[in-house]
């Protein structure tokens, strides 16, 4: 019973190797545990802190489901094959591995989550140096294949007022007065830049009808605002001022003037909607958010690179100067900020419970140049504003900490916990935490241990079990 035991994992890990180098994946991650869950997402287009939600007691294994499903459709398959690959794994795994399915790669299909920043340089500042962003190769290889951006929602036979509706949308995007705009604002438009954005817009759209999970048009919107602006500031955190300046300036223009276009479309149908199909409505609707969202995206960006707001409404007369929509969301730190929702009998839940006080955290790119002078190499946040007393899980005493002592002394407590709790379930052992995210978390626990030696030792004696 062993041996065929063995065999049909064996089965299903030779199957994750074949696809893996199907989605052009090394395929020996297949054979490392949590390295290839960490693949496994990447395929999919999806963080890799989605590995922490799937280790989540009872509410991981519906994260798992998601995953999966999102996998199989990366294959040309549908919901039905999900179920196959949970219940019969080692019959339907080798199925989508070595029958006829084809890995639907973005470069031919022209689909990925666009929560990626991009750079300053966009299709037509390639000459100036800059590097080649990802929204320019994904409409060069739109190009290539000759697909097209728009009606990807609407029925092949569209009513005569939805193509008149588009045809009046092409038309308003043709007003887009470039030359103007670029001598109003130094920057360098193209002839053809009002395509080129909104070529991106579309395959946003498209990537997000393609995976809709159940969420509110404005759940939809803040998150993806943050996506943007996160990815904008991860990569672009080191770039002078004129950099930021030329990245943000050409966006909020070509943004703001889709979501505008777009948004008399939204109006015009909300007031009257015969002739119109619910397809149609969507795309409109989904063409709506994203616009705004890669709008306002950018804008928080343009703000924490330090360009007024004044400078700002010059650009889009329109701004809402709304928190909310500035900020956006970031879901995965308000599901650590309201806490760990278990069973009182749960022996993870006292592990976990206390370790964040509900304070908010910002990435590194938040922070101001003077703000993030001390912060360790090593050390990559998320980073408190204000610092606060904290009660060690080890030692039960209480130490009062300032900003960044207390953003590395929580991400300490949590990673240990979140060790703890995968070694006891049997997930990995510390020792064989040999994959890039893994490993940080141990170097965060190891490193900030002797960072806390070395800068506070009263802290340390305090807040650290040195028996």
């Amino acid at each position: 019973m062993l041996m065929i035991f063995l065999l049909l994992i064996l089965i299903v890990i030779i199957s994750q190797y074949k696809l893996f180098k199907k989605a052009n994946e090394p395929g020996w991650a297949a054979f490392i545990p949590i390295y290839n869950m960490i693949v496994w997402l990447r395929i999919i287009n999806k963080p890799w802190w989605w590995i922490l939600l799937m280790f989540i007691p009872y509410a991981g294994f519906i994260w798992q489901i998601w995953a999966t499903n999102l996998l199989v459709k990366k294959f040309g398959r549908d919901e039905g094959f999900t179920i196959g690959v949970i219940f019969l794994p080692f019959i339907f795994y080798p199925i989508l591995a070595f029958g006829s399915s084809k890995f639907l790669d973005v470069k031919k299909n022209s689909i990925k989550d666009f929560h990626e920043g991009f750079d300053a340089s966009a299709k037509s500042k390639k000459s100036k140096g800059f590097d080649t962003s990802s929204e320019q190769l994904l409409n060069e290889s739109q190009n290539n294949n000759g697909s097209s951006n728009i009606d990807f929602f609407s029925p092949t036979k569209a009513s005569s007022r939805e193509n008149d509706l588009k045809l009046e949308l092409e038309k308003e995007l043709d007003k887009f007065e470039n030359k103007m705009l670029s001598e109003k604002f130094n920057v360098d438009l193209s002839d053809d830049e009002i395509d080129y954005w909104y070529k991106i817009i579309c395959d946003r759209v498209r990537m997000c009808a393609s995976n809709l999970k159940e969420m509110s048009d404005e759940d939809i919107l803040l998150e993806n605002i943050f996506g943007h602006c996160d990815e904008y500031g991860k990569k672009h955190i080191n770039e002078d001022f004129e950099f930021k300046r030329n990245h943000t300036t050409m966006r909020i223009l070509s943004y703001g003037f889709i979501f505008r276009c777009v948004q008399k479309i939204s109006e015009k149908i909300s007031n009257d909607n015969s002739g119109i199909s619910s397809e149609f409505e969507k795309e409109i609707r989904l063409k709506l958010i994203h616009s705004k969202a890669s709008l306002y995206g950018t804008i928080k960006f343009a703000l924490i690179s330090n360009i007024k707001k004044d400078e700002i409404k010059k650009m889009f007369p329109e701004f809402e100067d709304d928190p909310k929509l500035i900020e956006g969301k970031n879901s995965l730190e308000e599901m650590l900020m309201k806490g760990f929702e278990m069973d009182d009998d749960n022996p993870n839940k006292k592990r976990l419970e206390g370790i964040y006080d509900g304070q908010k955290r910002v990435p590194i790119y938040e922070l101001s140049e003077k703000q993030r002078i001390n912060i360790p190499l090593w050390f990559k946040g998320p980073f408190y504003k204000r610092g606060s007393e904290v009660t060690s899980k080890a030692t039960g005493n209480s130490f009062k900490l300032n900003a960044l002592e207390k953003s590395i002394f929580v991400e300490i407590q949590y990673n240990t916990a979140m060790i703890t709790i995968l070694s006891e379930e049997g997930v990995v052992s510390r020792a064989n935490f040999n994959n890039p995210f893994l490993e940080y978390m141990v170097e965060v626990i190891d490193k900030g241990t002797e960072w806390f030696e070395s800068n506070n030792i009263k802290a340390f004696e305090a807040l650290f079990d040195t028996k």
